[in-house]
């Protein structure tokens, strides 16, 4: 009853709550990233990037180079004291039987790896933790000596032959755990006197060498402190013994581990707070795979992020065996032990390793933000919308930052550089690893930008793919080439697949083990059939898939192997299948694009007993697009408030109840549009609606900008998905209608957009507003900066915005540092009703000049086109602006690609009639879609009244290549006309019903879409797959005042 008492306290505290809110108001969680450096937390060191264990001996020389490029600064590994070939027994040791006791007759074989760190710029931590089995009561390597005074001779002796190489020493190695010490005949009644005196001992004979050397240990299996407590108190051991702390941790979050206890257990005892405390063991349960995988390095960067953070001093990845391989040979492991926590693997046919994905994420943080080239400062950061990251000042005084994205969803982060030291200029340059599919290694820089320092204080967007780690610098002086970000590559559509198949040999070797994306390892995770030589797999989706892709990766054994077989589509289709390597290196098989729910593979000519797949991966080869919502410019038809703007329903936050979602402002039923630079063959939109009981938009209407629509029916109410798929189209904007709305603020948590990108298509990425430097005529203060005008938020009041210092008429400026060619330029107003830009005049570093009316005053988007320009710099006046504090909310500048049809690029224009002189058919190709001076050259108009159908027809100056037709017919206030928005409508002389057609070599033909009746938009766009014609002409049969055919611009678009 207390139970139920206390449910409904709350649900009705709750629902009084809500009582003020719009349906939710907490605090945004969105994507952002925060970096102030004149803030110092902790100190970082340049020994976190450490491993254990050494690789194989026979493979030393080929992995350690790697190890230190990827930059590993130190290696802990074990003196294995019993493995000396020293004195047989203790009569022996002290009779110095054969002289056994002389070093110089030891086997040191097995300390080989100390010589190959040292020959690669490695630091060395020697564990002394063990006995040999000669002096111990139990007789093996983990019982207690017999005779202290000749353990520390032996411990002395192994110290004084390596102490130029040992930099620190850690003692003892999880003495509580079971497996440790044993006590057996000893005397001892408990392990932690036994602790104290293998401590006290080690580290007398240590001293009696080296009196300054790093001592410390425990090392404990978890962070276990009262054995270290009893350490420490103990008389015997000086504090000058005991340098450091460490322990193990081994765990799925191992960098939440607090650092506070085992530095309080010091600290309470006089140490200084600084006192170093290491993890010399860490990696994640034995039962999980996050160090291999799709997330695999990224696992490893959110727990690097969080260890740095809390400061510790050093960091020892579990360990350098090579993965899934057999470990004969090294101490004590039998013939048939493997390691499953390993950083490379092995090919015996060629002899040569390769790093596993975490290595890119070493790379990133140890060489190229420079962490690993000494000790560094963290600085206070904060982190919203991603898993981690933090910002530091390396020891060269480089600024930089590291985040991490352990999720399966894209992530478009906004992060701020704050007191960097820095003035004018700087560059940001961002190195990005992904870990789905291996696709980006960080080796090279994936992103840089210049970027003007407004008070210190430097902005940059960085998109993060699932899985992926980022680390970003941001510095002055001789900029390096601006590099634009790739397309979001293509996924392998296997993970979205339910895999089947006709036989498993166990769970080891399960079917899903063919879809999990690790190729790179011999016998991790392979499917194996039972007793099959020809058996057979299926991935089967729960919705069609476009694939004409197919990779195979067989298993790499020698002796079970599919060598080829069949692939069946649910099309009813088949290909065969030849020459599957045995090696695991992968067969591609390519073929006509297929839209299937399912594919299937039948081996056959197989050899052996147990055949299966190590990998079976779909593609569609020119690149199937991930969410592609991150990459547009929303807007909507309202917001409730800034906390519930538009870009709250493109930000890849799902889960986040009233945290990041798209409210409107008291609507039941209103609308969301995604705007892209250039088109997209969309494919599939998922729609999540805000997961509240009571505003929910239920269904609507997708319309896309070639005129098409999809019905859109039962959104789930919870917040989970609606997957809307249909036949891909070209677009460059998606508009979501709700209706049949219920609540008072309706919106959405995400909008995703899905499709693919053909190779005759360009990529939406082709903005160089980002890669400029912005100045501007003044500034309302840091917060309202010029550079926040590329930084791609708009729509969002006072947020993303540059606004001026009691300006009515100000101006903004990008200038880049190597030529750019753009041809339309998209200006967005600050959206608020009392500061718009309105109108003003674009300047060109070639002398020219484009004037601008008509800017909307809501934030949504002016295109204003032009002949393509190569520029330096261009420069936008405001003239007629309205307000104090007059600014943009973005401005982009695009190369959208060659319009064929301009005169000036060679197009000629005639028409079935003409009005008369001063309305020629030349006029619509002029490159001016307002019509300016419309009775005196600003556009055609037909001679033959109220009679239909006419036709102008342009004329290319040979063979084009074209993607797309623009048409734009009569504004109604053609007397004072403005740039034309994808919005504006006419209801007076434009036209109603035209034909758009090409030229096929004998005939006209009409483009996809381009059969128009009902029309009101004074324009529209027709995309289409290429088409090579020398001619186009549209065909108008109908206007609105039924009396004339009336054309402004007709532009042919090749990119």
């Amino acid at each position: 009853m207390k139970k139920a008492k206390g449910l409904t306290v709350l649900i009705l505290a709750t629902m009084i709550f809500a009582l003020f809110l719009p349906s939710g108001a907490y605090a945004a969680a969105g994507a952002n990233v925060s970096v102030d450096y004149a803030v110092n937390t902790v100190q970082g060191s340049p020994y976190v990037f450490g491993f254990n264990k050494n690789p194989l001996q026979s493979q030393a020389s080929d992995i350690f180079p790697k190890l230190q490029d990827i930059g590993m600064t130190r290696i802990r590994n074990t003196a294995y004291l019993d493995k000396l070939n020293m004195c047989s027994t203790i009569a022996a040791w002290n009779a110095n039987t054969g002289n056994c006791t002389d070093p110089n007759n030891w086997d040191w074989s097995s300390f080989w790896w100390v010589s190959q760190a040292k020959a690669n710029n490695m630091k060395v931590s020697m564990i002394f933790a063990y006995a040999p089995a000669f002096l111990t009561y139990s007789g093996d390597i983990f019982g207690i000596p017999k005779d202290w005074s000749i353990y520390e001779d032996i411990v002395k002796k192994i110290y004084t032959k390596y102490q130029a190489d040992i930099d620190w020493v850690e003692i003892l190695n999880e003495p509580n755990a079971s497996w440790f010490l044993n006590l057996s005949g000893s005397g001892y009644t408990d392990s932690q006197t036994a602790i104290k005196d293998f401590y006290y001992h080690i580290a007398n004979a240590i001293r009696s060498v080296n009196a300054t050397v790093p001592m410390g240990g425990l090392s404990s299996y978890g962070m276990e402190t009262a054995n270290l407590a009893a350490v420490l108190d103990d008389t015997r051991i000086p504090h000058s013994s005991v340098n450091f702390g460490s322990f193990h941790e081994y765990s799925r979050t191992a960098g939440k581990i607090d650092i506070n206890p085992m530095k309080s257990t010091f600290t309470t005892r006089g140490y200084a707070s600084t006192v170093p405390i290491m993890v010399t063991e860490f990696n994640t349960e034995p039962s999980y795979l996050e160090e291999r995988g799709f997330n695999s390095g990224s696992w490893l960067g959110l727990q690097m992020s969080r260890f740095i953070k809390q400061g510790y001093y050093a960091l020892d990845y579990y360990s350098a065996y090579p993965s899934y391989y057999p470990l004969s040979g090294e101490p004590y492991f039998s013939p048939t032990d493997k390691s499953n926590y390993g950083m490379y693997t092995w090919n015996d046919a060629t002899n040569t390793s390769s790093l596993l994905p975490m290595a890119y994420t070493y790379k990133i943080l140890s060489k190229k933000l420079g962490l690993g080239a000494g000790a560094f400062n963290v600085n206070s950061t904060s982190v919203a919308g991603i898993d981690d990251a933090f910002g530091a000042t390396n020891a060269g005084g480089s600024k930089v930052a590291f985040l991490t994205n352990n999720t399966a969803q894209y992530k478009n982060v906004n992060v701020t550089f704050k007191n960097t030291g820095l003035t004018g200029s700087a560059q940001v340059s961002t190195y990005l690893a992904t870990f789905r599919d291996f696709t980006n290694t960080g080796e090279s820089v994936y992103q840089t930008s210049n970027k003007t320092v407004v008070s210190g204080q430097v902005t940059e967007t960085v998109t993060l793919a699932p899985f992926s780690v980022a680390g970003m610098i941001v510095k002055s002086g001789t900029p390096d080439p601006v590099v634009t970000p790739s397309a979001i590559s293509q996924e392998n559509m296997v993970k979205d697949a339910t895999l089947t198949a006709s036989s498993q040999f166990s769970s080891d070797y399960a079917v899903d083990k063919a879809g999990d994306g690790l190729r790179q390892l011999v016998y991790a995770s392979e499917w194996a059939s039972n007793g099959e030589t020809n058996p057979w797999i299926k991935l089967t989706w729960p919705t069609a898939q476009n694939i004409n892709k197919i990779v195979l990766n067989d298993r790499t054994s020698s002796s079970d192997n599919v060598n080829g077989g069949t692939l069946t589509f649910s099309d009813g289709t088949s290909q065969p299948v030849t020459g599957i390597p045995t090696d695991g290196s992968g067969l591609t098989v390519t073929f006509a694009t297929k839209n299937v729910t399912w594919v299937k593979f039948q081996a056959s000519g197989g050899s052996g007993t147990n055949n299966g797949l190590l990998e079976f991966q779909a593609y569609e080869s020119t690149g199937t697009l991930g969410d592609i919502a991150i990459k547009a410019t929303v807007s909507v038809s309202s917001e409730f408030s800034a906390t519930y703007g538009a870009v709250k329903a493109n930000d890849n936050l799902y889960n986040y109840y009233e945290n990041s979602e798209w409210a409107s402002n008291g609507e039941t039923n209103p609308w969301i549009r995604a705007d892209w630079v250039k088109p997209i063959s969309l494919n599939k939109i998922v729609l999540y609606d805000r997961s509240n009981l009571t505003d929910n938009v239920n269904g609507g209407t997708l319309t896309f900008s070639d005129g098409s629509s999809v019905a859109v029916t039962g959104i789930p109410k919870d917040g989970s998905p609606l997957v809307v798929t249909f036949t891909a189209r070209l677009a460059t904007w998606v508009k979501f209608q709700a209706s049949g709305g219920s609540g008072s603020n309706t919106g959405l948590a995400e909008i995703e957009a899905y499709g693919v990108n053909p190779t005759t298509l360009p990529l939406p990425e082709s903005n160089a507003a980002p890669a400029a430097v912005v100045t501007a005529s003044s500034q309302y203060n840091a917060s309202y900066s010029p550079d926040l005008a590329v930084d791609g938020i708009v729509k969002q009041s006072d947020v993303g915005e540059w606004a001026s210092l009691g300006q009515t008429n100000p101006w903004i400026q990008l200038n880049w540092n190597s030529s750019k060619t753009i041809n339309k330029v998209v200006l967005f107003d600050r959206p608020n009703t009392t500061d718009n830009a309105n109108n003003g005049t674009l300047t060109f570093s070639d002398g020219s000049s484009v004037p601008v009316a008509g800017i909307p005053t809501n934030g949504a988007p002016l295109e204003v086109v032009f002949p393509s320009k190569s520029v330096t710099w261009m420069k936008f006046q405001v003239s007629g602006g309205s307000g104090l504090n007059v600014g943009l909310s973005e401005i982009q500048a695009t190369n959208y690609g060659t319009n064929v049809a301009l005169s000036a690029n060679g197009g000629t224009a005639t028409a079935s009639s003409t009005l008369s002189a001063s309305y020629p058919a030349s006029s619509v190709i002029n490159g001016d879609r307002k019509g300016l001076n419309w009775t005196s050259g600003g556009g055609w108009s037909d001679s033959t009244f109220y009679t239909f159908p006419d036709w102008l027809q342009i004329d290319f100056s040979g063979t084009k290549t074209i993607n797309e037709i623009d048409v734009y017919t009569l504004q109604n206030n053609y007397s004072s006309p403005a740039d034309p928005t994808d919005t504006m409508t006419f209801s007076t002389g434009g036209a109603t019903a035209y034909t758009v057609q090409y030229w096929n070599g004998s005939a006209w033909t009409t483009v996809p879409g381009g059969s128009v009746t009902g029309n009101t938009n004074v324009g529209r766009k027709f995309m289409f797959a290429p088409i090579s014609t020398t001619k186009i002409r549209v065909t108008v049969n109908a206007a609105a005042d039924n009396y004339a055919s009336r054309l402004v611009e007709v532009e042919a678009w090749s990119w």
